[in-house]
């Protein structure tokens, strides 16, 4: 089979188009690097997201806010262009920040 056709029975099969998924992830070489920065202000943290590498890419990034004693709360991102910021907030105060938990997104962290 030839990829159009693994792509049409993947969509089929799915009910998703997933041609932009394809677009970026099969057609465009290279992958998110991405530089992440984080200014905590109590209850609240402000994320920074930029994407590094010449093509941009759309796509979900979660994240898992950590508290103290191991409280834990996981977000979403949406990424779409080149610099992303988004300000979280939790019902504690938040120490720190896990970047993709779930091990889900190929990508590069730069510092």
């Amino acid at each position: 089979a030839t990829t159009d056709e693994f792509i049409a029975v993947m969509e089929h099969v799915s009910g998703m188009d997933l041609q932009g998924f394809c677009k970026q992830w099969l057609y465009q070489a290279g992958h998110p690097q991405l530089q992440i920065k984080e200014k905590k202000k109590g209850n609240e943290l402000e994320v920074t997201v930029v994407q590094k590498q010449e093509a941009l890419f759309h796509f979900p990034l979660e994240v898992l806010l950590k508290g103290k004693n191991g409280t834990t709360q996981k977000e979403k991102i949406t990424i779409s262009e080149k610099e992303t910021t988004i300000t979280l907030s939790a019902d504690f105060k938040i120490e720190g920040l896990e970047v993709d938990p779930d091990v889900k997104l190929l990508f590069e962290r730069l510092e």
